[in-house]
This record gives C-alpha cells, structure tokens and sequence, in this order.
C-alpha cells in the first residue's frame, strides 16, 4: 500500500504498464475546456465559531466577490436561506459544525446543489494557495472540483499549485486484476495496472489542467496512490509539507470508495489533518 511514484504525464517512465497508461491517457484524451467558477458572493457562517472568517475572506478576494458574514444562523436551512439572500456560492464554516448541520448543507436540495461548503479548521487562510484534489474517473464531480481547483490556484498567482492524486477506484482495480491474470508475478503487475488505467481514465482532465496551469502560472503534481483514498489523502497532504484546501465532489470520490457521504470524510480530515476541505 506505500507504493507509489510521482511523475509527470505524458513523459516516459521505467514501468512498461504506466507507460502504456500514460501513452493512452495522451492520445484518448478528450479536449475539455474548464467551465468558470461563477461564486456570487462567499457566507461566512461564524455563528459556530469566527475562526473561519480569515478563509472567507482570504476567498472572497482571491475570487473578486464580496463577503458576508453571517453570525446568527445556526441551522442548516437558515444557512441556506441566508446564502439565497446573499446571493453565494460558497458557504464556509468551522470545523466545530456539526456532521448534523454539515450533512444537511451538502445534501441541501435542488436549488442549493451548486453552493460549495468549505469545512475550515483554524483560521485556514494559508491552505488557499494550495489545491489537492483526489481523482478517479473522468465524471462531472471530477470536472467540477477540477474547475475549483484551478480557479482558486490560479487565483494564488505564482505560489499557487494544483496537487492531482490520482486514486484507484473499485472499477479500475478490477480491471487491473484481469490484466493481471496468471502472471508470475500477479501483485507487482496488479499495482503497475492499476497505475495503467488510471492515467488512461484521467487523461482529459489532467492534459486540462497542465494546459490551465500553463496559461495561468501556477504549479501542478500529480501523482498515483494505489491505497484506501482517506489514509492516501492524509499521506498526500502530508508530502506536500504545506497548508492546502483538499476538494471533494458530493458525488465523486467518497461514494466510489464506500466512505459514506462527502461531509463525513471532509469532517474526518478536518479532525486530523487538513486545514481546509472544500465539498462541490
């Protein structure tokens, strides 16, 4: 479960399946443009604690909107109303919230199911230059957190760095496992497989964002962490050995890999590593 090997897409590499991934990944990658990340304004709900706030207004300014800070609302619909009235599209709160009025934000209902949640612990602020953004499949969570995270590191200007993690869902693990097959040696080629067709999966999003990061001078990594997403998204923040905002789609990562609901995993990083987790 410690394998793993950063690189860069697209260039050659020791292992003869990651380069067929890689090769795959360069010449069935879709073009996709990034859709703009239009916010409105950004709530800061400080009713459960003001140690959010330096975030939201460290994200209102990287993103050119205004702040509004609402210190009365304490439950999720009032939240909700007052970002309608607001007119934001991204809440932030503590992470002292609570799973019941964070679950409630992130399910929300049809009108709410574009307003992103940011969960903040401490003040925060500093995780804004940096994105890390776990992947599996080329789905529109995925695009969507895509979009945030280039948005926001290309808003950091020259410090600002998308980190790609690219995970193993339970589709590409069993695809891995026929190529496998009878081989001699089953593990080692299960785990350059799996590598394998991950990159083939991404490779539109991630020749998306090398083409974004280009354009707007920021820094990208992406790197391929075969274990259980939770443990190799704490492992990944900790290599980074930076302050960074982890994004997660409602519909993406934490479904595919049976976590439970994307609040749940985002308190749980709060809790022990992450400064900041940002839901889409």
């Amino acid at each position: 479960s410690g394998w793993r090997r950063d690189y860069e897409p697209f260039e050659l590499a020791e292992n003869m399946e990651e380069d067929l991934g890689l090769f795959e990944a360069a010449t069935h990658a879709h073009g996709m443009d990034l859709q703009p990340i239009h916010v409105g304004n950004v709530l800061a709900a400080t009713a459960f604690g003001a140690e959010c706030l330096d975030f939201a207004r460290v994200a209102a300014g990287r993103l050119s909107v205004g702040l509004v800070n609402d210190a009365t609302s304490k439950t999720a619909s009032s939240i909700l109303s007052s970002a309608m009235r607001s007119d934001a599209g991204l809440v932030v709160v503590p992470g002292g919230i609570g799973s019941d009025v964070l679950s409630a934000l992130v399910d929300g209902d049809g009108m709410h199911a574009s307003l992103a949640i940011a969960v903040v612990s401490g003040k925060g602020s500093t995780a804004l230059d940096a994105m890390l953004l776990p992947l599996f499949d080329d789905e529109p969570a995925a695009r969507t957190g895509l979009a945030w995270a280039c948005t926001l590191a290309a808003a950091a200007g020259p410090q600002g760095l998308v980190a790609a993690v690219e995970l193993s869902s339970p589709t590409t693990r069993q695809q891995a496992r026929r190529l496998a097959g009878d081989a001699h040696d089953p593990e080692e080629v299960r785990r350059a497989s799996v590598g394998r067709a991950v990159s083939a999966r991404l490779g539109s999003l991630v020749a998306a964002l090398q083409k974004h990061a280009l354009s707007r001078g920021y820094a990208v990594r992406v790197s391929f962490h075969p274990g259980w997403p939770r443990r190799e998204i704490l492992n990944a923040l900790t290599s980074l050995a930076r302050s960074a905002t982890v994004i997660l789609g409602r519909d993406g990562l934490p479904a595919a890999q049976g976590h439970g609901p994307a609040f749940r995993l985002a308190l749980e990083l709060v809790e022990e590593r992450a400064e900041a987790v940002l839901i889409v």
